[in-house]
């Protein structure tokens, strides 16, 4: 639990610290915050996996392996329609805020506001995570 806690925390800092993006930013910018994600989903994925396929039969195991796989492009496809209907939206809402057309800016404006977004719902799944067992499984020998 702790790991993975730890890692959702690292994963909303980093999407803290996109919550300023814009044109003017330096690589160092990008990447230091992509770096911080890295290892927050390294140190999250790990022990959910590990948890996943320890807590279900060996003679399972390839069947799990597989259906985690999908739950995890499927989950991947629906949190990234998401952001870009966050994305779409907001730069409809800043569009809408100003007379001058500043396209550029009201486009960063909304990649500002789906970070902020994406932060929230990490934060967010912090909870139900502290629910998650403190203990390793062993294999089941079924």
């Amino acid at each position: 639990r702790f790991l993975t806690v730890t890692g959702l925390v690292f994963i909303a800092i980093s999407m803290f610290l996109y919550k300023d993006i814009n044109v003017n930013m330096s690589n160092w910018d990008i990447i230091y915050p992509t770096l911080i994600r890295g290892v927050g989903m390294s140190l999250l994925m790990v022990p959910i996996m590990t948890l996943a396929l320890n807590s279900i039969p060996r003679q399972k195991t390839g069947m799990a392996s597989s259906m985690l796989s999908i739950a995890q492009q499927v989950g991947g496809a629906i949190g990234i329609a998401l952001l870009t209907t966050v994305i779409d939206v907001m730069a409809k809402v800043h569009l809408s805020a100003t007379t001058q057309p500043l396209v550029v800016a009201q486009a960063t404006l909304a990649f500002q506001d789906a970070f902020i977004f994406a932060g929230l719902i990490v934060v967010v799944s912090i909870l139900p995570t502290l629910l998650l067992p403190n203990h390793n499984y062993s294999k089941k020998h079924d």
